[in-house]
């Protein structure tokens, strides 16, 4: 939905955004991407990041590792959005991963049946230099 959006409307959305305290992510070729910061202490515990979930009243549970899989579900209960999800990532090494996330639920009431194909690589070697 969001590449379709024209200019002035992406605009609108980056404004609201950034009032209630996130960035949206940079939306290129019809893929979503932002940085993250994931921490030592995140990755030895099987921590996820909080990617924009606490301003949509969302959390993460039951992050699981078993070798090179790692799998988390998805709850929301937001004002906005409902629903529930999960997510499939294969840390490929040490650097990446990929994998697929979906959701069901509503957003604004509205039904929302959703699924994405996610990934993730190393940047940098500090949190500072993330931002």
């Amino acid at each position: 939905m969001i590449p379709a959006l024209p200019p002035e409307r992406m605009d609108q959305l980056r404004a609201l955004a950034s009032e209630h305290g996130f960035k949206l992510p940079r939306i290129e070729n019809g893929a979503a991407s932002s940085r993250i910061c994931v921490t030592p202490e995140m990755a030895r515990s099987n921590r996820l990041p909080n990617a924009y979930q606490a301003e949509s009243g969302c959390s993460s549970s039951d992050a699981r590792r078993e070798g090179n899989r790692l799998s988390a579900e998805i709850r929301c209960s937001g004002d906005r959005v409902r629903g529930t999800g999960h997510t499939d990532a294969l840390l490929q090494n040490p650097e990446s991963f990929t994998g697929r996330t979906s959701f069901s639920g509503t957003f604004d009431g509205q039904p929302v049946n959703e699924g994405a194909d996610i990934s993730g690589r190393w940047v940098a070697a500090s949190c500072s230099e993330v931002r």
